[in-house]
């Protein structure tokens, strides 16, 4: 018998939040993703197999499912990650549906795939809300917070992930530059020291996420990790 403070899924150890659910496997439960504890919910592209991603690619019918069936979240960091892998490899995704011809973003310099109107989900966001593809314009009711910084209110922004709604404005700025929300150890800083200038070039990312000393073969799986997840060109983060 399990314990009463376990998740009821089998084999799965994290404690129960909700339902008799884990955190993780309660929210596969409200997205009717599936509750394969095989699958297990990951935190790096990196920790997926060649032959697991082969497997994958057959199995699903999207690149949405693919991100579900191995345990990420579809808006998350490791998307990318995952179908560069899926390139290197040189896996048939035709079965996979585009819905337009064209398959990356009609920006010039922009890898990402088409999502609608020949452009990708960041570019046609820019386009629908701003009618540029290529203007960022950040709405929302403004505040200020203790420390001086601009807060916006954007309960339907897809890059806002706290339950009120709430943003800072320099967190939303960077997170619409890069096409996605930032982590949770992911920190944006100003580069003229001024917390009210919010322009996209004063400001620039930084990561806590780093060891403080640890086996070199452990270390060479974090250099990994952050790779998949930023890539090795500097010049996108300010």
């Amino acid at each position: 018998m399990r314990p009463m403070n376990k998740c009821i899924v089998n084999e799965c150890e994290r404690s129960a939040k909700a339902l008799g659910y884990c955190s993780a496997h309660y929210e596969r439960l409200k997205k009717g993703s599936g509750l394969n504890p095989a699958k297990p919910i990951r935190k790096s592209a990196v920790s997926v197999t060649d032959e697991e991603l082969r497997d994958a690619v057959k199995l699903t019918k999207s690149w949405r499912g693919l991100l579900n069936y191995l345990g990420f979240a579809t808006m998350s960091g490791a998307r990318k990650a995952i179908q560069n892998r899926v390139k290197k490899l040189g896996l048939d995704i035709s079965h996979y549906p585009i819905q337009n011809p064209r398959v990356k973003c009609l920006i010039e310099g922009c890898t990402e795939l088409n999502h609608s109107k020949d452009y990708c989900l960041r570019h046609y966001g820019f386009l629908k809300r701003n009618g540029d593809p290529l203007k960022i314009i950040i709405t929302g009711k403004r505040r200020y917070d203790a420390y001086g910084y601009i807060m916006l209110d954007r309960k339907d922004h897809p890059f806002v992930t706290s339950k009120t709604g709430r943003i800072f404005e320099h967190r939303l700025i960077m997170s619409e530059k890069l096409g996605r929300a930032l982590l949770t150890d992911e920190q944006v800083h100003h580069k003229n020291s001024q917390r009210q200038d919010n322009r996209i070039d004063n400001l620039e990312l930084w990561s806590t996420n780093q060891p403080i000393g640890g086996r070199v073969k452990d270390l060479i799986k974090w250099a990994k990790e952050i790779l998949a997840i930023y890539g090795d060109d500097e010049t996108k983060y300010g």
